[in-house]
């Protein structure tokens, strides 16, 4: 019988695709196999009805904002944020969230109720935050998770008053109580990830207090 002889190439190879499955199988945890409905109405009806609460927010926190004015305020989010916005086929919104992950840790005592709720929606724009990791630390590992969102499922005030100050180069899109996101893929370490079909993750808010004040 021939003698198999796995290099150490190889073995690295095996032992990251076993890391990355996973990953996945966390990540799926959160959610179903299955996809969104299609959107087919106007995205204005969605946001148009926030923009002046946000206004109000945003006066509140920064003072170019009630210096420039509401109509400024009003074509930024729609011309440069809304207007920017990618959509696939189905015309549901590019989103995508970066999460750091302790592989040494294990999954088991995390706790979450969701995969998040603070997302982008520009390409390769995610930043992990709060994950008190040391960048030394080589069980660390990174994923970005890619998808889209129906916008039903966005948090439309907190989303425009988030792309309108200081922090506005996050292009934040913040989901609402009971949201979703489409997801086929993950980016771990910057390679893709197929994670075996299309699945239909819990974003909804797990983390911030809508109340302003806690903030």
């Amino acid at each position: 019988m021939k003698k198999i002889i796995i290099t150490e190439e190889q073995l690295n190879l095996l032992s990251t695709f076993e890391r990355n499955k996973h990953i996945a199988n966390y990540i799926k945890s959160f959610g179903i196999k299955g996809k969104l409905p299609a959107f087919d109405g106007n995205l204005k009806d969605y946001y148009e009805s926030s923009l002046e609460e946000a206004y109000k927010w945003g006066c509140e926190s920064t003072d170019y904002i009630k210096k420039d004015g509401f109509p400024f305020f009003k074509h930024n989010f729609i011309v440069d944020v809304a207007g920017r916005f990618l959509f696939n086929k189905r015309r549901l919104i590019y989103v995508e969230r970066s999460i750091d992950i302790d592989t040494s840790e294990g999954f088991e005592n995390l706790h979450y109720k969701s995969i998040g709720e603070c997302w982008t929606w520009k390409r390769e724009n995610s930043q992990s935050y709060c994950a008190n990791f040391s960048l030394l630390k080589n069980s660390i590992v990174n994923v970005v998770i890619c998808g889209y969102v129906h916008p039903q499922s966005v948090d439309w005030l907190e989303t425009i008053y988030l792309n309108s100050y200081n922090m506005k180069n996050e292009r934040e899109i913040r989901m609402n109580d009971d949201a979703f996101v489409e997801v086929a893929y993950l980016k771990i370490q910057g390679e893709k990830f197929p994670i075996g079909g299309t699945f239909l993750l819990n974003a909804s808010s797990d983390k911030y207090n809508k109340n302003r004040e806690n903030w």
